[in-house]
């Protein structure tokens, strides 16, 4: 989970736009935690986010010359899917980007 989150956070950072924000909540949804990290970078379209976790797959490359391998997202969800959890995305282009952490927090 730290490495997860120490993903999503350098991602959110590195995404935004100058002087923008970095958000890290949680909420407790039943037997399930909720973490979001919400920047308010650029954004992404549908296209996009159907491409975002696919492996050296860096989405905004094209204008961006930010570097990496591409590789962050898809490691971090499957770690968040080895602890029977899911990685997802919220995201609209000049809306930023939310990518919520769900896990149990009991044990089957």
């Amino acid at each position: 989970l730290k490495q997860v989150m120490i993903n999503l956070i350098a991602n959110a950072i590195k995404y935004n736009k100058v002087a923008g924000t970095v958000t890290v909540s949680w909420e407790k949804i039943d037997d399930k935690i909720k973490i979001s990290v919400k920047d308010t970078g650029v954004g992404l379209d549908k296209s996009q986010i159907d491409q975002l976790f696919q492996p050296f797959n860096r989405i905004g490359r094209q204008i961006n010359a930010e570097e990496g391998t591409g590789i962050g997202l898809v490691v971090s969800k499957r770690l968040v899917e080895l602890m029977n959890g899911n990685l997802g995305v919220i995201s609209a282009i000049n809306q930023g980007c939310e990518f919520c952490i769900t896990l149990k927090t009991t044990i089957d």
